[in-house]
């Protein structure tokens, strides 16, 4: 019924008015229809996630060997086995609900807020206090709160793709529809979940939650599980890849195994000398069973550090992609300066002053027609007019907030003046045409003030104001007023030109104006922030080259680029219309020797991004705007601010939580800090597993016993690996980390310098232990203590080389031991439990173990000092082969 409703009918029906509820009758009605919340997308059950578990490549062949000890009816390690499946299944849940339940956790920090009118004032508040009988205020970039019946519309166009599939931007006016008008031919309602394209207006609420077309046929904006992310879809690959190498070498072993005569089947109850006993124990020692959950573990734990950093992840990708960062395309505006800005200084045709000469001087500021138009052509809002000018909240952009602000300042309070001169009419701000225009009643006359770029004002104006006169805009003036403002720009000022003209009954208010009367400049200055410098020198560090894409003039970026520390000139700095120019060829060809982009629009963003794609770079795009959608999609990581669109902020991988570039910085340093320690773990399991593998293949083929009890193994692997594995994904992070080009996101998780550390680690591991097993079993020790002494060998040196992998730059003992208290924690629970193992009479029963002498344990100590110098020296070599490579074979990198 609201569309073919008259507007007056409406507002009864709903008990509001024009001016909106007021707040005790907002709360009352909140409290009656309930929050303004969808209902989400049901979870995936708990049982759903828990037999999610089982489908894991791994979990798949600890099921095999589980069936294969059942048809020999070895039973402990069947119940060892499927001990091990069970707390694998287990810890893999526990750490997925709780990776999901702090994903939804952290994505509640970013809200979206709505501007309403209470008893006539503007105000901000979260969208999910909106109740029927609010009048809300919408702009370019917002989403629609709620369903709403249009009260009025200023060159609004809606996209409402979410409803009818319709990308293009519909018109909407407030006409009163016929009563089968279609939900897409609405055009003056506004509906929930879709985007306002352009323009602006006032809306009443009619419908809130659930009771809204999206809630009623649940086209709602889902936010369901995170699809897997590369680096886990690599991991799985890696996952199903072991399957089949495992399965292949325990075919070839237990082939082998029975052309020397072995058993397949052992009939005289010593399963462990049956090829089929074998097999499983190599099944056992070639899967990483920790792997899995350690990646999720990591990514939540990212997650978490990058906020600490002050960015929420948006898209759990992002958390691995920010380590291979080589391109950041930043604002400038709140980004590299500090987002408050402040006039500075006031240019006219014929003089300039600073800004606080005006203040002291109330005389010269009566003669400034400048600021009154800088006020009342403005769309900011002061929440409380009524306090002291210091304390006022204002509802804006930083520029617009800057200009109401200054005209206060100096007497031209926007109340009075908005009482004086109601506006009727506006042509909005729109990055395309770069100005803004408003029609205002003034007595018995109309008058349109203009702002904008100062080229467009410019453009639009026949005449200026000289000395209190009106002049026309001849050429030489014209000139002497573009070299004042490029002057001003080459100090750093952000200008915006003003004007205005009189309008007899016959003149149009149209887009765009023409004939107006120039009345002078507003510079603004933005400072830089005080970190950015230190921020810029270490993304140079780190190999990272910085664009900064602005919306103000060329020569303004130039100077700000130069405060920051890049090394711009006027020549590596191109404007929109120059981009405009360029085919998209052309523009790629030249992408590398341009640093800086002036005057840009949404639209050219995007082709910024794509041309640095297409010359193999990893992409950050900062945005705010509606328009930045596309672009922040299209780029390898979106960032969106957190004072950006409700649309951006959905669209974006990331989200600044403070608007800072140097928090950009902090976060592709945390990315980076992240795979390292995703490789770090990957390397400790891996190197393990291998080892086992080779000393279970080679006491196979040499026809010594089995060196290692499936039990045994997974002891080792889920015990004694995965918890100090668990402890590395809190390693702070070295201070290098920023010092080394970034990573290429085409690279295996497996580089080749980790195949060779795995392969030199897994053969260090394996020969000491197969020559003490060859030794040992010749002059006829028995295989229990030989197994213990293998068990713990193994065990011990995964415990101790781990501290020797928490850094491959640096040598063991250039490291702190306190430097990772959970590292140090996890290795002593490990060393307590082996213990355990080797000398607790129940644990003996399990494992097979006999207890260990002194002596033992000094050999024992001895070879795993002796493998974990063989681990430094490799660590020593690869690192002066990546320093040789990068400052001898690519010094200019």
């Amino acid at each position: 019924m609201w569309h073919h409703a008259a507007e007056s009918a409406i507002l009864r029906k709903l008990h509001t008015t024009a001016r909106g509820l007021g707040a005790e009758e907002a709360r009352r009605r909140l409290h009656r229809h309930g929050p303004n919340v969808l209902p989400r997308e049901k979870r995936l059950g708990g049982l759903v996630i828990l037999l999610g578990q089982l489908r894991s490549p791994v979990i798949g062949i600890l099921l095999f060997a589980l069936a294969l000890t059942l048809v020999l009816r070895h039973w402990l390690d069947f119940f060892v086995i499927g001990a091990v499946i069970a707390i694998n299944t287990v810890v893999g849940f526990l750490q997925e609900w709780k990776a999901t339940k702090e994903f939804e956790q952290l994505r509640r920090l970013v809200t979206f807020k709505a501007r309403v009118l209470r008893s006539g004032r503007e105000i901000a508040v979260p969208t999910d206090v909106l109740v029927p009988g609010d009048v809300v205020v919408v702009r370019a970039g917002d989403r629609v709160p709620a369903d709403a019946r249009l009260l009025q519309s200023i060159d609004l166009t809606v996209v409402e793709a979410p409803l009818t599939g319709e990308s293009a931007a519909s018109p909407k006016t407030v006409t009163t529809l016929a009563p089968g008008a279609s939900l897409p031919d609405r055009e003056n309602m506004l509906y929930l979940g879709t985007t306002i394209a352009s323009g602006e207006g006032t809306a009443v609420v009619c419908a809130t939650g659930a009771e809204t077309e999206l809630g009623q046929i649940a086209m709602l904006v889902r936010e369901t599980g995170e699809p897997p992310t590369p680096l886990q879809l690599k991991l799985e690959q890696l996952g199903k890849q072991l399957t089949v190498v495992v399965c292949v070498i325990a075919a070839i072993v237990a082939l082998i195994g029975m052309l020397q005569g072995r058993p397949f089947l052992s009939p005289d109850g010593h399963p462990e000398d049956s090829m089929l006993y074998m097999a499983v124990a190599l099944a056992v020692s070639a899967i990483p069973e920790g792997l899995l959950v350690i990646v999720t573990v990591i990514l939540a734990i990212g997650m978490r550090a990058i906020l600490k950093q002050g960015a929420l992840v948006h898209r759990l990708a992002a958390t691995e992609t920010l380590g291979s960062t080589s391109i950041i395309c930043t604002d400038k505006t709140g980004t590299i300066t500090e987002g408050v800005m402040r006039v500075s200084r006031v240019i006219t045709a014929d003089d300039h002053y600073d800004f606080h000469r005006i203040v002291e001087d109330p005389r010269m500021a009566e003669r400034l027609l400048v600021l009154k138009i800088a006020a009342l052509c403005n769309d900011a809002v002061v929440e409380n007019p009524d306090e002291e000018l210091r304390h006022w909240r204002v509802l804006g952009n930083p520029t617009e907030t800057a200009l109401l602000l200054a005209a206060a300042q100096v007497g031209a309070r926007p109340d009075e003046l908005n009482r004086a001169e109601p506006r009727l009419d506006e042509i909005p701000f729109r990055s395309e045409t770069k100005y803004m225009a408003t029609l205002h009643q003034v007595e018995n006359a109309r008058m349109m003030y203009c702002k904008g770029s100062p080229e467009r004002v410019l453009q639009f104006s026949s005449f200026a104001e000289v000395a209190g006169k009106v002049k026309p805009m001849d050429a030489a003036l014209r000139r002497r007023l573009t070299a004042a403002y490029e002057e001003h720009s080459r100090h750093g000022l952000r200008l915006l030109g003003l004007a205005y003209r009189r309008l007899s009954a016959d003149d149009d208010f149209s887009d765009p104006p023409s004939g107006l009367i120039f009345t002078g400049f507003i510079g603004l200055k933005d400072p830089l922030r005080e970190e950015t410098k230190n921020a810029f020198s270490l993304t140079q560090r780190a190999g990272i080259r910085t664009v900064m894409i602005t919306g103000d003039h060329r020569l303004t970026a130039v100077a700000i680029a130069k405060e920051m520390g890049m090394a711009a000139t006027a020549d590596r700095a191109v404007d929109g219309s120059a981009l405009d120019g360029m085919t998209d060829e052309q523009l790629t060809r030249r992408i590398r020797s341009i640093d800086i982009f002036a005057r840009v629009t949404p639209k050219h963003k995007l082709r910024i991004v794509t041309a640095w794609q297409r010359r193999g770079a990893v992409v950050a795009m900062t945005g705010d705007g509606v328009n930045d959608a596309p672009a922040l999609k299209a780029a390898d990581i979106g960032i969106a601010l957190n004072s950006g669109t409700d649309v951006a902020k959905e669209t974006a991988d990331l989200i600044l939580l403070e608007n800072n570039f140097n928090t950009i910085v902090a976060v592709v340093r945390q990315g980076r800090v992240i795979y390292d320690n995703i490789r770090k773990a990957v390397l400790y399991l891996l190197s393990d597993s291998m080892a086992e593998v080779l000393l279970v293949t080679a006491a196979m083929l040499s026809g010594l016993p089995l060196p290692l009890l499936p039990a045994q193994i997974l002891w080792i692997n889920l015990i004694c690996d995965s918890l100090p594995a668990m402890a590395l994904t809190l390693e702070p992070g070295e201070p290098e980390v920023l010092d080394e080009p970034p990573r290429d996101k085409r690279e295996p998780v497996i580089s080749h310098e980790a195949k060779a550390m795995i392969a030199v680690i897994s053969v260090a591991i394996t020969v000491p232990l197969f020559a003490l097993l060859f030794v040992l079993h010749r002059r006829g020790l028995p295989i229990d203590y030989l197994r213990t002494l293998i068990f713990t060998q193994l065990a011990l040196v995964s415990l101790i080389y781990v501290f020797s992998l928490r850094s491959l730059r640096h040598s063991i003992f250039q490291q702190t031991m306190l430097g990772n208290l959970w590292l140090l924690g996890s290795v002593g629970f490990g060393l307590a439990l082996q213990m355990l193992a080797v000398y607790e009479p129940h644990f003996q029963k399990v494992f097979r173990t006999v207890p260990l002498l002194p002596a033992d344990w000094v050999m024992i100590g001895v070879l795993a000092l002796a493998v974990l110098g063989v681990i430094e020296i490799m660590k020593y070599l690869l690192w002066q082969r990546r320093i040789f490579q990068r400052n001898v074979l690519s010094p200019h990198h």
